[in-house]
Formats: structure tokens, sequence, C-alpha cells
């Protein structure tokens, strides 16, 4: 059993030059290295270790979030053409879902509702796995 999936997409997004299957342009693993080296650390720095603390970790942590879900619609566009319908709108619900659950926190953060902020949060945290099993419903069907 594999622990890594890359998306079908990516193997074949270019279209299809002589028959055979162009790589897709988007920098898929680019994109994977950036979340795991850089997003999971800060992360883990800004919502653990200085969860009650002013630190600058949060600022960062905010800064890269944004950057990557900016990252990860413009997947969206990218793959819209090259996937399943069904496959598409589940990315899509899943991006729908994950901002709805960050907008939840940040209301919950400034109202300083605590159990709130972390049950959104946490959804919000949820956004990676839930893509994670898309992609490999993706490779598997």
């Amino acid at each position: 059993m594999k622990l890594y999936w890359t998306p079908t997409w990516t193997k074949r997004g270019g279209g299809c030059v002589n028959g055979k299957y162009q790589k897709h342009w988007f920098p898929y693993k680019t994109f994977a290295w950036l979340l795991i080296l850089l997003q999971g650390p800060c992360s883990f720095f800004a919502d653990y270790i200085h969860m009650t603390n002013v630190s600058l970790w949060h600022m960062v942590d905010r800064v890269l979030a944004c950057a990557n879900l900016a990252f990860h619609c413009g997947e969206l566009v990218c793959i819209y053409r090259f996937t399943r319908p069904g496959i598409f709108v589940s990315y899509l619900a899943c991006t729908a879902i994950a901002v709805f659950s960050f907008l939840n926190s940040q209301h919950a953060q400034s109202a300083l509702d605590t159990e709130g902020f972390v049950f959104w949060h946490n959804c919000w945290h949820c956004f990676p796995i839930t893509l994670i099993v898309v992609c490999w419903f993706e490779n598997v069907l």
C-alpha cells in the first residue's frame, strides 16, 4: 500500500500529444513540500507551543496559510478540465468547508469564544486530511 498518492491529473493534465499524456505544469511536488516543511512547523509553533502567547509564529502561520490556500485555489483552476466532475466537486466542497471553518474560527477568536475557536480551528486543520482522502479516491476509482 502506498502512503503517498500523486493526483492523477498531474500525470495527464498537460493534454495528449502524439498519443502520450504530458505532465501538467502545476508544481504539485513543490506545493506539497511547501506544506510539509514550512506550513506544518509554523502551525505547530503557533497553535500548540505559543497558543496563548503573543508571538511572531501566529503572523507567519496566517500568512503561509493564506498563501497556501491561494495556491490551492490555483490548483483548482488547473485541474478543472482534467478531473472527473465528482472528484472536482469533492475538492471544491473541501475547500469551501475549509474556508467556512477558517472564517468561523476567526469570528470566534474576535468574540473571545475559546471553545468555538478551538472547534472551528480544528475543522480548518482537517482540510489537508480531507484532500488526502479525495486524492486517494481519485487514484482508486
